[in-house]
Formats: structure tokens, sequence, C-alpha cells
């Protein structure tokens, strides 16, 4: 996952990789609501991503941290799409390709969608 370091501007999503434990998950994701950095859905969507993308046994707080962002990003929704697809509920991919659609923010699906669905 160095690529998601190369990414981060945050340091505390930095720590993601350092992270082994939902719990120390947790705490990150604490740090970052306390620093108000919840409200930016481009940090909130790195986030959410680099959970994800680090631990798909964490797809499901993954996931919960994408519903409590402001505004959902495609990188985030690309990234579950992605996790979901190799994962064992692969179908599951089509419930964020909806998201997608249905945007209010009028995002648009991508190269990097299609390649998972």
């Amino acid at each position: 996952m160095n690529f998601l370091r190369c990414a981060v501007k945050h340091p505390s999503i930095a720590l993601i990789d350092a992270a082994t434990t939902l719990r120390e998950l947790k705490q990150i994701h604490a740090q970052l609501m306390y620093g108000g950095v919840t409200a930016d859905a481009h940090l909130c969507g790195q986030f959410t991503a680099a959970v994800a993308l680090r631990n798909p046994v964490n797809l499901k707080y993954s996931v919960w941290v994408l519903d409590q962002c402001e505004a959902q990003t495609l990188f985030a929704l690309n990234s579950l799409i992605r996790v979901h697809s190799k994962g064992p509920t692969p179908h599951s991919s089509f419930h964020f390709y909806r998201r997608i659609l249905g945007s209010p923010d009028n995002l648009r699906p991508d190269n990097f969608t299609y390649n998972f669905l």
C-alpha cells in the first residue's frame, strides 16, 4: 500500500499503514473527526479508501465512515467497488456503482469504475 502513502496529505491518514486493529483505525478516525478533517470530502474519501484497501475485514467500518462524509468522492466509491468485487460478495459492487450514478455531486463512472464491475 505504498501508493497510499504518496497520495496522503494528512498525517493521521498516513497512520493507517501502521494500524493493525479496528480499534486503532477508530482512534485515527476520532483524530480526524476532532480535527474537522471529515468535512473535507477529499480527505474523508482517502480515509475511507485506505481503510477498505488496507484490510477488507474492515469493509463494514469503511462503508460506515463513507456514509458519515458530507460528500462522497469517486475515488472512495471506486475503492469500495474494487474491494467488494474481490471479496466474498462481489455483487455488492453494484450498490456503490448505483451510488455513483445517483450522486448529488454528479459523479460519473470512469475507467477505474468499470474495471471491477
